[in-house]
């Protein structure tokens, strides 16, 4: 039954004809496309020659977020681990040949490296930003077990669409290359501290699903063209800056920012 559900999945994927796919992924969710071993190694192993078979050699790219850096200020590009799940540990350590730069929002891949964040000052989200490149070379993003939820490129859209409601902070620290340390220096646009806000994500998978933008590809499989996803985003943050925003959130983000007569600054909750 697994292989008819793989040969299903690679068929899907290749009508995509992604030449970058970024996969958000979880293990056990979708186990009934792989042979059920009793060992780890084994299905992890099997998840990734899976993913493989989607796209081309040097286009299989996953996340190794790290959460570490605010507090510890201090990256090893080689040793700190992913927090965002099983394969994209084991791809990181067992398959990929490079891993980004950024502290905490690092990716690594297969195939040549992406030309950003090589410089001391790292900008998550910004136009030189990793998020940035998916957007520019077309790429697919896929949910594999994952949802909605985990697409981190959301933060991308609200750079470009200068929202109100995060704003900037920096952390120095100290990257470790292959034994060599050097100046490394974050910024990125964080939630206020000590509020409570999320994002409308029922919301948002059902207008991305009606506007035929995400695509299911089988059980807990789906998935959706970057350039498409974050140009979709600014539409609607251009005819509602809060467009993302649950409505706990809009409940107190709105009437504050309305107040202040401008952005947060990070002197407002800190």
């Amino acid at each position: 039954m697994y292989a008819e559900k793989q040969k299903q999945l690679v068929r899907e994927l290749e009508s995509v004809a992604a030449t970058k796919l970024f996969v958000h992924s979880d293990s056990f969710k979708t186990l009934p496309l792989i042979k059920i071993s009793t060992k780890k190694r084994d299905i992890l192993s099997q998840h990734i020659q899976l993913l493989q078979k989607l796209v081309d050699d040097d286009g299989l790219i996953l996340p190794a977020f790290s959460y570490q850096f605010p507090r510890s200020r201090s990256y090893d590009l080689q040793a700190t681990p992913s927090e965002v799940g099983h394969i994209s540990e084991f791809f990181r350590t067992e398959v990929a040949s490079w891993r980004t730069i950024d502290p905490m929002f690092s990716v690594c891949g297969t195939g040549s490296a992406p030309d950003c964040e090589q410089a001391a000052n790292v900008s998550s989200f910004d136009d030189s930003s990793f998020f940035s490149t998916l957007v520019a070379d077309d790429a697919h993003i896929l949910f594999y077990g994952a949802n909605i939820r985990s697409a981190t490129i959301l933060h991308h859209a609200e750079f470009l669409a200068k929202v109100s409601y995060r704003y900037w902070k920096r952390f120095d620290g100290h990257l470790i290359a292959e034994g060599d340390v050097s100046p490394l220096a974050l910024s990125s646009h964080f939630r206020p501290m000590g509020k409570y806000l999320d994002y409308h994500w029922e919301k948002i998978e059902a207008d991305l699903s009606n506007a035929g933008l995400l695509k299911q590809y089988g059980t807990n499989v789906s998935g959706i063209n970057a350039k498409d996803l974050v140009d979709f985003w600014c539409h609607k943050m251009s005819k509602d800056h809060l467009y993302l925003l649950d409505d706990e959130s809009r409940e107190w983000v709105e009437p504050t920012l309305e107040r202040l007569g401008r952005a947060f600054t990070k002197e407002d909750f800190e």
